[in-house]
């Protein structure tokens, strides 16, 4: 059962129920605390419960395999947020996505792999 102060369960719950594959990672950071890593993702909920009774504060990964992966990094002068917004302007909004914010204070969007239309990104680069 989520309780208030269960930090892994309440991020990791929602996530499975919406079909992503999630594992525990070490509480505020990015390295993953079970044997296999990411190779341990699952989308059971007793799993979920079964790690968050052993470390609550663990933060959550995402299994990323079927999924593109947006760094949205504000550094050496360019603004990966402000660059998504432009983007989006000018080909569309993107499909229903989690954000993840990382230990730095960063953006990551994360995308299926399969999207209905694929703009085209020439002016970017």
């Amino acid at each position: 059962m989520t309780t208030s102060n269960d930090f892994f369960s309440s991020i990791a719950l929602p996530l499975i129920q919406k079909g992503y594959a999630v594992f525990p990672l070490e509480p505020g950071g990015k390295k993953p605390i079970t044997q296999h890593g990411c190779k341990d993702a699952t989308t059971d909920p007793a799993a979920i419960q079964a790690w968050a009774a052993q470390d609550k504060d663990a933060n959550v990964g995402i299994h990323c395999v079927g999924m593109v992966v947006l760094d949205l990094d504000v550094k050496d002068g360019k603004n990966g947020v402000t660059d998504l917004t432009e983007i989006v302007k000018s080909a569309g909004q993107l499909p229903e996505h989690p954000v993840i914010r990382t230990p730095l204070k960063r953006e990551n969007v994360r995308l299926p792999s399969v999207c209905t239309r694929t703009p085209s990104f020439s002016k970017w680069t």
